[in-house]
């Protein structure tokens, strides 16, 4: 074959061994390539597929070694110029397709340049309003400070090791007495234990107390759980032999929002909950997220303390994963290019199309 090529006048060839070396050779500008069928690991359908989408103004020669209609039509559905079979005759088809790529090439080169101009401005006037359309998509995120790139000057969020939580006002508790249904509200011993959607708690007032049946108001504000606990203890042991008393608060809760799997309030059923065990529990983070910037807000008082931390960055791993606190608000930002990626799926196909409607046109103009 690359004899039978060179006969013709060619001279700058180029071989190759298997497909995945040709198709690397691509930029490389070639005006004409041969494929056989079989070329290692990347089939000659598959070479010819790749060269079209890189260019569509290569000429194809699809060449087999057996005359076989169902593969000729699939070449020549993907943009083959011709397909010509390993036998006594190659020669004289391989000079009869060069010549028909010279005519076709010559025709194209005759075209008329103010048609060709005309649509090719209109082609560019397209891609122009494309490209705009995609780089003014902007992504809004929330809790966005005036420089993103800086960071919060006050010290990490933190907790002591010691921490636990302390009872407040609008907090929801369930009241478990062991043996003492008619003491207990929302217990955990019975069959079916209670959530908040139940109805079945005893709400912190805001002075801080909640009323128990049997003890009336019981002062719990301030107060950890064990404490808590300790204190109705006393209570009922007044008349209760060694009572058996569990307080759960069914509101310790921490709002996801932004670019995670599963956002919304999730509820801490342990003192100690890391940041990276509250994102695993909103369903990891989605294809969008920026996980640079994750943002944690905490409610102190009347101040908002926030804090930005990477956990694409393994040194930092021990700070980033800090504690979150029922309260906290946690938000991963979408990547600025969000947007360009919702969109780049069907800007491609449109370019696609528009590639295919440049071929077509090209060759109706030579005509």
């Amino acid at each position: 074959m690359e004899q039978a090529i060179r006969s013709q006048g060619y001279h700058d060839i180029q071989t190759f061994d298997n497909g995945s070396d040709c198709l690397n050779s691509l930029t490389e500008e070639p005006d004409i390539i041969f494929l056989d069928q079989m070329m290692g690991s990347v089939s000659g359908m598959d070479a010819l597929k790749a060269i079209k989408r890189f260019n569509p103004d290569i000429f194809v020669v699809f060449v087999s070694g057996q005359q076989q209609v169902e593969v000729a039509v699939e070449s020549l559905k993907f943009g083959a110029f011709d397909y010509i079979v390993k036998n006594e005759t190659q020669r004289t088809k391989l000079n009869s397709v060069l010549e028909k790529i010279m005519l076709v090439r010559e025709r194209l080169n005759q075209r008329k340049p103010a048609r060709s101009n005309r649509f090719f401005s209109l082609f560019q006037f397209f891609s122009l309003l494309l490209t705009l359309s995609l780089l003014s998509s902007c992504t809004q995120n929330l809790f966005q400070a005036a420089g993103r790139s800086s960071r919060p000057t006050q010290p990490p969020l933190s907790a002591p090791l010691d921490y636990q939580y302390r009872l407040r006002p609008d907090d929801r508790l369930t009241l478990s007495v062991w043996d003492h249904d008619e003491l207990s509200v929302g217990s955990v011993y019975s069959a079916q234990p209670s959530t908040e959607l139940d109805g079945k708690y005893l709400l912190v007032d805001n002075n801080g107390e909640v009323t128990v049946p049997k003890l009336g108001k019981v002062s719990v504000g301030s107060l950890t759980v064990p404490e808590a606990e300790e204190t109705l203890k006393a209570r009922f042991g007044k008349s209760i032999v060694n009572p058996l008393v569990t307080v759960q608060v069914l509101n310790k809760e921490v709002t996801v929002l932004g670019e995670v799997n599963a956002p919304g309030k999730l509820v801490l059923d342990k003192d100690r909950t890391t940041l990276v065990q509250v994102l695993g529990r909103a369903g990891d983070f989605n294809n969008y997220a920026d996980k640079r910037y994750v943002k944690v807000l905490r409610q102190q008082g009347s101040k908002v303390e926030e804090n930005l931390f990477d956990l694409t960055r393994m040194d930092l791993y021990v700070q980033s994963n800090t504690l979150i606190l029922p309260g906290d608000v946690v938000y991963v930002p979408a990547k600025s290019s969000k947007e360009f990626e919702r969109k780049s799926g069907g800007i491609l196909a449109i370019a696609s199309g528009l590639s295919a409607i440049i071929v077509i046109t090209r060759l109706f103009l030579s005509i």
